[in-house]
């Protein structure tokens, strides 16, 4: 462009991807626009055409500098442009659906009084003083739990600086929603404050978003020194999950990308920062809040003054138990640490995974200062109650709302509040069917809305103002570049790509039968509009593979285990622009959508109680315009099972029925009883927000809002990719595979129920994918014909999900041992497969220049015709060729297990073709299910001779690397044990056995540490 009489406006800007692009192209999108135009209007002067090319941003300096210099002049407050208002505060309404005031609420307990008063002396502020009022709950649930049981009124002295001098920042990274909710509920929690208690706020706002919008609305602030930096800090909470096995979500990659960066250490940017992390994981996984730790660790090494120990929940035992009390003094210890009175000791090792252990006063503080700019408050609270009127008070003075009815109790109980009944009348612990009155304080905080939405006026969508349109000169100078520029975008959760189902077989050796049925009611019924002849579809499915039968013949009952043991591989098409890439290792994340059935009975629901149409145009959270419809199937999940207790909390707050409402509570409690029947009710029989609303009908007035309100989004559904994209599809489209076990059980007998019947439970994902792939399933492997017929099988949405750590060594002399029961077998397919593509083109090479050799380095023939080069070709080839040659390809053991030879031996045929052609050198498979004694991939590592000589060989002698895929609640765990017993006894040998296997599994976690042992579980 130079040499084309074009002038230079800013330096060249060079970013690396390897080490991350947005470093540098943030900073050069926040500049081009203002130097373009500076150029154009000749203002800027021109830039030397001399200058060296630097990746270094320095064209806005000018203006920098200038902006700086002027929010200097502030010497009071520290004013950031792109720091959003405060939040406007949630409507305090409690309209039917809707989040109920938690003030009111907590005022109607009568176990628990909270007296708070303020005074103020010598106030100077250009605000006026705010009204005394009664405490939040959040100032409430700030005190010492113990502090119900205290008669006498507690107080404490602290000095605290009236305002803040920037916002507090909650931030988080969330895979599923949970880091989000709660994220959310801390920010809803402190504006009730704010809106409530101004005088008792120490931050004047808060802002609230994810980890990687960091440097936009967090990092000005935080490079900048507070008012008496040396005791002021900014406030800083984050909430952090882990996905994967000790993957960041990918809402906080480039956050963790960041403070992982050796150059940022040097920089300190958090040295003006207070900060608390909440970290959420599950012990199932290897890497229990891996990132959650990682950030608390490097945000201290960066400088910050950590406010509170980092606590660790735990999504397998339930989240509640640290959450709520971490939540319930969070604001309190970041407030203290802001201020200079950080209780917690920053140079104690943080490397505990347990909550924060340090007992802190009562708030009950009283300040006084002569600077002007500081408020003088006193705060005094009086825990006015005892254990025994705790209890006389909920078991007498519970309060219920008037407009609540029992005529269900009267008439006819629903089926939920039979069952309920029937439970506690089973338990040991209350054997009784009376539901007991449950206090608020044993209740979850109701939280934040999740989502909430408003109608569209239809008239402005079918008159839209011209501003919207594009003028015809405008379109012409629409270009081909500016329009594929917009379709480049690369394919992620929040863009996903459309796919087309190429092909689908069954695994298993399953009957295909049923799938022909399903596939004629597809093809064949042109009577049945598209959506309901996939439900019949799947009813088909269900009918034709019965799971239980009433026979004692054993080869029945097998036949029946067997039909719950369905295996598809999904060939999935990919765009032709390359915005869709992967590793073998990678998954795929598939977006799905709300059954049929439940999204037609939550529509019904709401055009009978509310008058919602399902085609009334909404907006949701002031986005684009959906459909109620829209937002019903593919928004909120109404199919898994009830996790969050919350949700039974906000359906008995909408309860017209006073006993529903209180079996309601009970589920939500946190109760030893309360947690039993959860356990048994909810948990056991795996049952929905749309069961629960089915079974306590009168909830069913809750509105729209109420379900956007308490309902988290669809997660989608991750599989593992079976295929190299070296591979040829044999497809005109570029394509991969995945391999996935077609959920479809039966839960056990529920406690209580008469019938003694047993719930049938589909996969959400892989019972629709099963249906719409029927026409695939049912036609032979010859048979592959085009699908003619008038039903068009829907397209799929997904993105990509790469792995950091699940890839193949780049050597191919680099031993490898792959363990993989049942699907876990299906990224080492893929494996396999690029390692003999890999091979086989470093091969051709040689086998180019010798071709008359004809031979394979294990045994494999190599046909003339089957070479990708000519010897001629080879040539520009000869120092790859030269290497290539030079390597050996690595030995490759295979473990996989499986119930039964004959059913659930998945890719056997291409397992025995790869230990032909020498890819795998050692294969074991065990079945579990095909003699009386049960074998598993652990048992065939520890128990033969050889397996153990060449695993100590693989590992010790050669640094091979181990993977294990597939299930985390007992087989990685099993395997791990075996492999720490092998090598305690054959490397690690000695008198004390002890001493053996703490020095083995001390050798097995350095495997870890360095990639040579390598995990992908799920649970």
């Amino acid at each position: 462009l130079e040499v084309c009489a074009g002038e230079r406006v800013m330096q060249l800007a060079c970013a690396d991807e390897g080490t991350g692009l947005e470093e540098v192209v943030e900073d050069w999108i926040e500049h081009v626009v203002d130097n373009v135009a500076k150029a154009c209007s000749q203002v800027r002067q021109k830039v030397d055409e001399d200058d060296e090319v630097n990746v270094n941003l320095n064209g806005n300096a000018k203006i920098n500098v200038e902006m700086k210099s002027q929010i200097k002049q502030d010497q009071t407050f520290v004013q950031v442009d792109n720091i959003p208002p405060i939040p406007q505060p949630i409507s305090n309404t409690n309209a039917i659906g809707s989040r109920p005031n938690i003030q009111a609420i907590q005022s109607r307990s009568k176990h628990i009084h909270n007296k708070v008063s303020t005074t103020t002396n010598n106030i100077i502020t250009t605000n006026p003083p705010a009204t005394t009022t009664a405490s939040t709950p959040d100032i409430k649930a700030s005190t010492n739990t113990n502090a119900s049981t205290n008669t006498n009124a507690s107080t404490d002295t602290l000095s605290l600086k009236s305002t803040s001098p920037s916002p507090l920042f909650i931030l988080y990274g969330s895979a599923t929603g949970n880091a989000e909710h709660i994220a959310k509920d801390l920010e809803s929690n402190y504006n009730k404050l704010i809106q409530t208690s101004p005088n008792t706020c120490y931050f004047p706002s808060v802002i609230c978003c994810e980890l990687d919008q960091y440097k936009k609305k967090c990092t000005p602030t935080w490079e900048k020194p507070p008012i008496d930096h040396h005791l002021c800090k900014h406030g800083v909470i984050i909430v952090a999950s882990t996905t994967g096995n000790g993957d960041a979500p990918e809402n906080a990659s480039r956050f963790t990308r960041y403070i992982k960066r050796k150059t940022t250490i040097e920089s300190q940017p958090f040295q003006n920062c207070a900060y608390a992390v909440l970290a959420l994981g599950d012990t199932n996984y290897d890497q229990f809040c891996a990132t959650g730790k990682m950030v608390d660790r490097k945000l201290h090494e960066l400088g910050g003054t950590r406010a509170i120990q980092l606590s660790c929940a735990d999504e397998g035992t339930g989240l509640e138990d640290v959450v709520d009390n971490w939540i319930s003094n969070i604001f309190l210890h970041i407030t203290h640490a802001c201020n200079g009175h950080n209780y917690y000791n920053n140079d104690n090792n943080n490397d505990d995974d347990t909550d924060d252990k340090h007992n802190h006063p009562q708030i009950s503080t009283t300040t006084t200062s002569t600077n002007p700019t500081i408020t003088n408050l006193t705060i005094e609270k009086e825990i006015i109650s005892s254990h025994a009127e705790e209890k006389k008070t909920d078991e007498n003075d519970w309060e219920q709302d008037d407009t609540k009815s029992n005529t269900l109790h009267n008439h006819t109980e629903s089926p939920g509040l039979q069952m309920i009944k029937n439970l506690l009348s089973l338990s040991s612990s209350h054997a009784s069917p009376t539901i007991p009155i449950i206090p608020d304080a044993l209740l979850p905080s109701i939280g934040s809305n999740l989502s909430s939405c408003k109608l569209v006026d239809e008239e402005l969508l079918s008159h839209p103002t011209s501003s919207t349109k594009l003028s015809p000169e405008e379109m012409e100078k629409m270009t081909i570049s500016s329009v594929s520029s917009s379709d480049l975008h690369y394919h992620t959760h929040q863009n996903p790509y459309e796919s087309t189902i190429l092909n689908a077989r069954y695994l298993t050796q399953t009957d295909t039968h049923p799938a022909t049925l399903a596939s004629n009611i597809l093809l064949e019924n042109s009577d049945l509009h598209e959506p309901n002849r996939i439900i019949e579809a799947s009813k088909v499915m269900v009918d034709n593979f019965p799971l239980s039968i009433q026979s004692d013949k054993s080869i029945e009952q097998i036949q029946c285990h067997k039909n719950g043991k369905r295996v598809i591989e999904l060939t999935l098409s990919l765009p032709d622009n390359l915005t869709l890439e992967y590793q073998p290792g990678d998954s795929i994340g598939i977006i799905v959508s709300n059954t049929n059935n439940a999204t037609s009975f939550v529509l019904d629901m709401l055009h009978k109680n509310n008058e919602v149409e399902p085609k009334q145009k909404i907006k949701v959270d002031g986005t684009h315009t959906i459909t109620v419809e829209d937002a019903i199937r593919n928004r909120i999940d109404l199919c898994s099972t009830i996790k969050n207790k919350r949700i039974f909390l906000s359906l008995s707050r909408i309860a017209t029925n006073n006993e529903e409402a209180s079996a309601l509570r009970l589920l939500a409690s946190k109760t030893p009883l309360g947690k039993e029947i959860y356990m048994e009710y909810v948990e056991k029989q795996r049952r929905s927000v749309t069961d629960i609303l089915r079974e306590f009908p009168s909830c069913q007035k809750i509105d729209l809002n109420g379900l956007l309100g308490i309902l988290p989004e669809i997660a989608p559904r991750y599989y593992s990719i079976s295929s190299s994209p070296l591979e040829k599809s044999g497809f005109a489209k570029a394509s991969l595979k995945v391999a996935f076990s077609v959920v479809d059980y039966l839960t056990p007998p529920q406690s209580g129920n008469d019938s003694g019947t047993c719930r049938r439970i589909g996969g959400l994902a892989t019972s629709y994918l099963e249906a719409i792939c029927s026409p695939f399933l049912c036609r032979s492997q010859e048979n592959k014909t085009d699908l003619d017929s008038s039903f068009t099988i829907p397209k799929i949405k997904i993105f990509p999900k790469p792995t950091s750590h699940f890839h193949l060594p780049p050597n191919l002399d680099t031993p490898l041992v792959f363990i993989g029961p049942g699907t876990g077998i299906a990224p080492f397919m893929g494996f396999l497969a690029h390692r003999k593509h890999l091979a086989s083109t470093a091969d051709s090479t040689r086998a180019a220049k010798v071709a008359s050799e004809g031979t394979w380095r294990g045994g494999y023939d190599i046909e003339e015709e089957e070479l990708s080069i000519h010897e001629r070709d080879a040539k520009g080839l000869r120092i790859g060729a030269d290497f290539r040659e030079g390597q050996q390809l690595g030995t490759v053991d295979v473990y996989f297990g499986c119930r039964h030879n004959d059913h659930d031996w998945l890719f056997k045929e291409e397992m025995l073709a790869f230990e032909k052609q020498g890819f795998i050198s050692n294969l074991n498979v065990a079945f579990s299910r095909d003699s009386d004694k049960k074998e598993y991939v652990q048992d065939k590592l520890k128990n033969s001779p050889d397996s153990v000589k060449r695993l100590l060989s693989t590992i010790f002698d050669q640094n091979g690397i181990i993977y294990i895929c597939g299930d985390g609640n007992a087989m990685a765990r099993d395997v791990e044990g075996a492999l720490v017993e092998i090598f305690a006894k054959e490397k690690f040998g000695g008198n004390n056995i002890s001493t053996s296997e703490q020095d083995a599994t001390r050798y097995v976690s350095r495997l870890k540490e360095t990639n040579r042992f390598v995990l992908d579980i799920w649970t």
